[in-house]
C-alpha cells in the first residue's frame, strides 16, 4: 500500500510574540474539487504550487514552539493517527 503524500515547507510564524527567525512548518496536499467550498481566491492564486503547476491546499500548521513538528530529515509524519509520506518543497 502506497502512502499518500503531504508537502511541507517552512514559513514565517504568524504568532504574535514570534521573532523574524521563528519558522512554522505548514503541511499541504494536492487540491481536490471537494476543497472548493473551503478555498479562497487568495489561497489559490498565492498558495504554493508544484513544478508541474499543481495547486496545493493546506492541511495543518505546526507552530515554531511545537516539539512535534517535522524536520527536514523526516520522511514520514503522523497526523490524526494516519501515516503520510512527507516531501519538502
Amino acid at each position: 500500500m502506497e502512502l499518500l503524500t503531504l508537502y511541507a515547507r517552512k514559513e514565517r510564524s504568524i504568532e504574535g510574540m514570534s521573532t523574524a527567525k521563528d519558522m512554522d512548518v505548514t503541511l499541504w496536499r494536492v487540491y481536490r474539487p471537494s476543497d472548493f467550498t473551503n478555498a479562497t481566491r487568495k489561497l489559490i492564486q498565492e498558495g504554493p504550487r508544484l513544478a508541474d503547476g499543481t495547486v496545493l491546499f493546506p492541511v495543518c500548521r505546526f507552530p515554531y514552539y511545537s516539539t512535534g513538528k517535522p524536520a527536514k530529515r523526516n520522511k514520514y509524519v503522523t497526523i490524526n493517527c494516519f501515516k503520510w509520506k512527507l516531501q519538502w518543497i
